[in-house]
């Protein structure tokens, strides 16, 4: 190329650069500012902080430093919406008023979520021990529960409860984990260990009924039944309070009752089993066959949806 055509085409090329618009919806206004622990003013690292104006094309962004300290820029004039979060902390929402020729400073404030084990026993109790580790553990303890590692839950929870005596709760897990694994006699033990604390202890309470009627007391079910009377009943409460009334002819009663268990888990096999089976106990087929054939759409791999699809072969 020749040297007398280099120089329009330069003019050219920085001329289409200079005249390139801004994006639409972005100015030049800017927030600036920090986010703080709202318990001692501490920085927070690590916070997003995101602002958001109806006017605007899109939300802008930025993440705080080790100092806590952000800037979010490119934004348009009016009224910000600014929200920060954190890992741990609760959001928050404030409002900014920005302008192009001068950035606004904000000073956000987060206020910690207390941990699983603060909201139970309090920080005192929690003073020169690994509060972070403690909540691990009981995860871990959790997680062991929920994949039916009865003795790895119930080691976990022991454990927890000679470091911190205070957390009396854990009672209540150890007796859920006894009562797992078929031990009923433990897990009564560990509730009536929280009662002897705890007088007045509902959860301790329904347990207890929940237990003696796994046992077969169907006595316990007065005592369960005003738990769920309390809102308190479980699905698996109301379905064995629909069983003790079956078993005793009140089939009305016993319906209600897997109605009420069907409605905490409309998904759940069980009830609706058992009221197709009160329907077939009164002679009304059309609805008995609604109820199996619910059975079948909704838990299709059952063991319930399997004998709900034999009985539904079977009638006329």
């Amino acid at each position: 190329m020749s040297r007398r055509h280099w120089i329009p085409i330069v003019f050219v090329m920085a001329y289409v650069l200079v005249s390139v618009p801004a994006a639409e919806g972005q100015g030049q206004g800017r927030i600036i500012g920090a986010v703080l622990d709202d318990d001692d003013d501490s920085p927070i690292p690590g916070a997003l902080v995101r602002a958001e104006n109806p006017g605007a094309a899109r939300a802008f962004e930025a993440t705080t430093g080790e100092d806590g300290r952000f800037a979010v820029v490119g934004l348009t004039s009016g009224t910000w919406t600014v929200i920060a979060s954190a890992e741990g902390y609760a959001p928050t929402t404030s409002t900014a008023p920005v302008m192009q020729s001068v950035g606004q400073v904000v000073t956000v404030r987060l206020k910690r979520i207390p941990s699983r084990l603060e909201m139970a026993i309090g920080t005192e109790a929690l003073a020169g021990r690994d509060a972070a580790a403690l909540e691990r553990d009981l995860d871990a303890a959790d997680r062991a529960f929920n994949e039916q590692r009865w003795d790895a839950a119930l080691a976990g929870y022991r454990a927890l409860l000679d470091e911190l005596p205070a957390f009396s709760d854990l009672l209540v897990s150890i007796g859920n984990t006894h009562r797992a694994k078929g031990d009923y006699e433990a897990a009564l033990a560990a509730y009536e260990g929280l009662l002897t604390v705890e007088p007045d202890h509902e959860g301790a309470r329904a347990e207890v009924a929940r237990t003696r009627l796994a046992m077969g007391d169907l006595d316990a079910a007065a005592e369960l039944e005003s738990a769920a009377t309390g809102g308190g009943a479980s699905r698996e409460d109301l379905f064995n309070l629909g069983e003790v009334a079956f078993a005793s002819g009140d089939l009305d009663r016993a319906a209600e009752l897997y109605r009420e268990s069907s409605s905490v888990d409309p998904r759940w096999g069980k009830p609706l089993l058992k009221l197709g089976m009160v329907s077939l106990n009164r002679g009304d087929l059309d609805a008995a066959k609604e109820y199996f054939q619910q059975v079948v759409t909704r838990d299709p791999d059952s063991p319930e949806a399997a004998q709900a699809a034999s009985t539904l072969a079977a009638l006329p």
